[in-house]
């Protein structure tokens, strides 16, 4: 039994928070409009209308774009932050390691806010 929690205890020690909170690499971003009802695409890829989430894996390169009839297209570039939970790997050199080799530091916004412009009248 204590081989079994020494063994528990070493794999954790050795991996890193967000690589074991997230093991797929995929994260779920909610992608919400104003006005609601936009169509969503991601990286050319119809996801829906909003509000809609999607599951994107953190090893990729994401642009969301919005479009409703009567409003400019909206069009947003995700870009990555650092996630939280990889100061916690300070106190695990291993995991902190782990987490940079790997790129599980970064995650994206949980969310995206597009807010869509109305349309303006062809000019005569």
């Amino acid at each position: 039994m204590a081989v079994y929690l020494l063994a528990t205890l070493a794999l954790l020690w050795l991996t890193s928070c967000a690589t074991v909170l997230h093991p797929d690499g995929l994260q779920t971003v909610a992608i919400n409009s104003q006005p609601p009802g936009a169509a969503v695409t991601v990286n050319g890829t119809a996801q829906g209308k909003t509000p809609v989430q999607a599951q994107l894996d953190w090893r990729q390169a994401y642009t969301v774009e919005l479009q409703k009839g009567g409003y400019d297209p909206y069009r947003q570039v995700l870009a990555k932050q650092v996630d939280p939970l990889f100061f916690l790997n300070i106190l695990f050199i291993p995991g902190f390691v782990v987490d940079l080799a790997t790129g599980a530091y970064q995650k994206f916004p949980d969310d995206v806010q597009g807010h869509l412009v109305p349309a303006q009248a062809a000019r005569r």
